[in-house]
């Protein structure tokens, strides 16, 4: 197993355990007018929450804590009379996490995360760009990437950069374990500046849904 992956699978130990019971699912409800029901909502590491939306207004569950990026916790806004999952939740260690609405400022509680059960393991992902001659990059016009996971990961986006230029991007799905190599096609415009250079670097970078990415960088000659 590459040394990289390794120590992504150690990180993400380390930040969750794979649970070992069977997670419960819990309800984050509103109230009347633009408010939750609740000033606080209490579940077990690795349980699963659904937001139930029975006020009169669309409402969403946003975590205030950050992660890669984006929210440490999700919900999509959801219509009066309807509910839907709140992503993320099953990641979360034990701990206090404020979250609100995005629509109704003001509209806040907390998620009481007990020392019970256990959280997901975040997926973790490599992204490492296959050697080549500059040469047949400029001449076939395409650049392979190997991806690898820890976990199944149904999507993640990716890009390409030169410099401050992007050069492609991409998405895949993964299935923990199984290597996979994906091609990314080069511009004309990129394939042509190429010839004209002794080396071009390049370097993937890209986001994986509540995990952790590792891109990579390569110095073509």
């Amino acid at each position: 197993m590459p040394r990289l992956l390794t120590s992504l699978i150690a990180s993400a130990a380390l930040i969750a355990v794979p649970a070992t019971a069977h997670a419960a699912t819990s309800t984050i409800g509103t109230g009347v007018g633009n408010v939750f029901s609740a000033v606080d909502y209490s579940i077990d590491q690795g349980d699963s929450v659904t937001f139930s939306n029975t006020d009169d207004r669309p409402h969403n569950v946003m975590s205030f804590s950050l992660f890669g990026g984006g929210f440490l916790f999700e919900s999509e806004t959801v219509r009066p009379g309807a509910s839907g999952p709140v992503d993320g939740v099953e990641y979360v260690t034990s701990g206090t996490y404020a979250f609100f609405c995005s629509l109704h400022p003001g509209m806040e509680a907390d998620l009481i995360v007990g020392p019970g059960g256990g959280a997901w393991s975040r997926p973790a992902v490599e992204a490492r760009l296959l050697p080549a001659r500059k040469r047949s990059l400029g001449r076939r016009g395409t650049l392979r990437i190997e991806l690898r996971s820890t976990t199944t990961v149904p999507a993640l986006g990716f890009e390409v950069h030169s410099g401050n230029r992007r050069i492609g991007a991409g998405s895949s799905g993964l299935v923990a374990g199984t290597p996979k190599v994906v091609t990314i096609s080069l511009p004309r415009s990129f394939r042509r500046r190429i010839s004209s250079l002794r080396a071009i670097r390049i370097a993937v970078r890209g986001s994986v849904p509540y995990g952790i990415f590792s891109g990579s960088t390569r110095t073509f000659r």
